[in-house]
Formats: C-alpha cells, sequence, structure tokens
C-alpha cells in the first residue's frame, strides 16, 4: 500500500503542474482593446455594441459600452478590425488595429450623426498613444545588442557590458558626478 500512496501523489502534482503550465500559457497571450466612445459633442455613447474582428483568424470578440460611453475588450494578441455601431449614428470601421500581449490598446472613437446604413471607414491611422499608464517602454534587437562594444577577457574571449544596453535606449540619462556625491551626503 505504500507504494500506491506516492503513485497516485506524484499523479495529482504531474496533474497540477501541467494544469498550471496551460493556465500560464493562455493567460500570456492577450492584451485588450479598450477606449470611450463619444459623439460630435463629446458626450458618452452609452450602449453602443462594439465588434473586434481578429484579421488572421476571423474570429469575433464582442462588447459594448458603459454608462459612461467606456469600453474593454480582452483579445488575443493579432491584427483586428473593430466596429462601432449604435442607432442614430453612422457605422465606424477601422482596420489593422494591432493589439500586443500584455497590453492594452486604447482607441477612443467618436461616432457621426447619420443612419446606421452609413459607414465611416478609417484607413489612414496615427500610432495609437498609451494613456492608461505612465509606463514606458523600448524594443531593443539582437541586432542592436551585438553591435555593443565587447570587453576583452583572458585569451581572446568577450563579454558585453548589460549596462552598455542603456545607450540603445532614447534619451538615457546617468547620473552625473555632482548627483553622486549630493546622494551620498543626503544619505
Amino acid at each position: 500500500m505504500t507504494r500506491i500512496v506516492p503513485m497516485k501523489l506524484a499523479a495529482r502534482l504531474f496533474g497540477a503542474v501541467l494544469f498550471n503550465l496551460f493556465a500560464l500559457a493562455a493567460f500570456g497571450q492577450t492584451g485588450s482593446i479598450t477606449g470611450t466612445i463619444s459623439d460630435p459633442s463629446s458626450a458618452a455613447v452609452v450602449n453602443a455594441s462594439i465588434n473586434a474582428k481578429n484579421a488572421e483568424t476571423g474570429a469575433v470578440f464582442q462588447s459594448g459600452t458603459s454608462n459612461t460611453g467606456n469600453y474593454v475588450i480582452r483579445v488575443p494578441a493579432g491584427t483586428y478590425e473593430l466596429t462601432v455601431e449604435t442607432s442614430g449614428f453612422k457605422k465606424y470601421v477601422r482596420s489593422n488595429v494591432l493589439v500586443q500581449t500584455a497590453t492594452d490598446t486604447r482607441l477612443d472613437v467618436t461616432l457621426e450623426v447619420g443612419a446606421t446604413t452609413e459607414t465611416i471607414t478609417v484607413t489612414e491611422q496615427s500610432p495609437l498613444l498609451k494613456t492608461e499608464s505612465g509606463e514606458m517602454s523600448h524594443i531593443v534587437t539582437t541586432a542592436q545588442v551585438n553591435q555593443l562594444p565587447i570587453i576583452s577577457i583572458g585569451a581572446g574571449q568577450g563579454l558585453r557590458d548589460p549596462l552598455q544596453q542603456i545607450v540603445l535606449l532614447p534619451a538615457p540619462s546617468t547620473p552625473s558626478a555632482a548627483n553622486r556625491r549630493l546622494a551620498r551626503v543626503l544619505s
């Protein structure tokens, strides 16, 4: 009987680990489209129907606006076509909305008054500005890192200084000698 208990325990442990791996994989591959739907006078549009259609798979994700005109649609990472419809306004369609993993893509929409049979299609777009948080990010490519100087160690082996990656970021700032002295005095 002592051999059965460890085998059951091992099977349960394996199942729990497997479940958690799948849960983490599913959690990390989504992002969201969020924003506010308003009319030409900047008043919130309530109960607007919002559809996000994945350009690659054709999957459609639906949502609606709240009492304040806000909406959030959680979707897998990819490129989407966003459609907004409500009575008394023209249908709004915007394609090439890029959603990246673990990010909020903000898309505020101002609807025009008209019949729902009329459609406004946005084809030219400016890059979306992230206004949900003060977070800043920058992508450093492998090619950029490979072009950093190598510190020679020993006979021909080299090592890249990880702090040198700071120079690849826009407007990096390093503390000056005066600021370092001031920090030592204040601490």
